[in-house]
């Protein structure tokens, strides 16, 4: 989503002057009430471990909204460049074959380790615009130990705050150019067709997901994002040249 708004935002000389940070708020705009909604799904079901998601999301909640109002202050390029290595960093990740661990829930985690945890999600999200997933979930497991038939469950319980926080902070931050029907760095005219396109495709998206083979997933996925953060870098290094 942060790529697709950075090009909708240079397509235009009317949005040519936009943030980038705008992006992420924008972003993030979309990503909470998704979360919130994915979360309460899950809870219905009892899969959300919530003796570690509540104390993780409220650190994530605070670390969010504090990362978001430096990350307004950011300049553009540092945004952008951050935000390559990120989908780069996260290209990698998943071109490598998953580790299937024992699916087993150990002794409860101390609230300590929980709550770094989530200031990690937290920070992570605010800053690159993103649901903070690619965090949550390892920390979710090797950290506060969560099985794994409940991390993408409870990784949406911890996502949820900190997305709402940090689209909060957004909003309250100073944002000299703007398009119309903006708060603050968040633009709501653009976020609000995104989330009705995202929520309105999200039973599309599982249903494919049930039928393309995992490692096809994983490699194709891996092959966009890294596409992206090549382009983000090339127009960076072009444009400075």
């Amino acid at each position: 989503m942060v790529p697709l708004l950075y090009a909708y935002y240079a397509a235009s000389s009317t949005t040519a002057g936009v943030p980038a940070a705008a992006a992420h708020a924008t972003s993030l705009f979309v990503i909470a009430p998704t979360a919130v909604f994915g979360a309460f799904r899950y809870g219905r079901e009892k899969m959300v471990s919530w003796r570690v998601a509540l104390p993780m999301g409220a650190s994530a909640a605070v670390s969010a909204a504090f990362v978001a109002l430096v990350a307004a202050r950011i300049p553009d390029d540092g945004l952008r460049a951050g935000f390559a290595l990120f989908l780069l960093v996260t290209a990698a990740h998943l071109a490598r074959p998953p580790h299937r661990a024992a699916d087993a829930e150990g002794e409860p985690a101390a609230l300590g380790p929980v709550a770094a945890g989530g200031v990690a999600v937290g920070a992570l999200s605010a800053l690159l615009g993103v649901g903070g997933g690619v965090v949550a979930i390892p920390l979710l497991h090797a950290v506060a130990r969560v099985p794994l038939g409940r991390l993408a469950a409870t990784s949406l319980a911890v996502i949820a705050p900190a997305a709402a926080a940090g689209a909060v902070a957004y909003a309250l931050a100073p944002a000299p150019q703007m398009p119309p029907w903006s708060v603050g760095l968040v633009d709501v005219g653009a976020g609000l067709p995104l989330l009705a396109g995202s929520l309105a495709m999200v039973g599309a998206g599982a249903r494919a997901n049930a039928r393309v083979p995992e490692p096809a997933l994983r490699i194709g996925f891996s092959a966009l994002l890294a596409a992206a953060a090549l382009r983000l870098l090339w127009g960076l290094f072009a444009g400075g040249a």
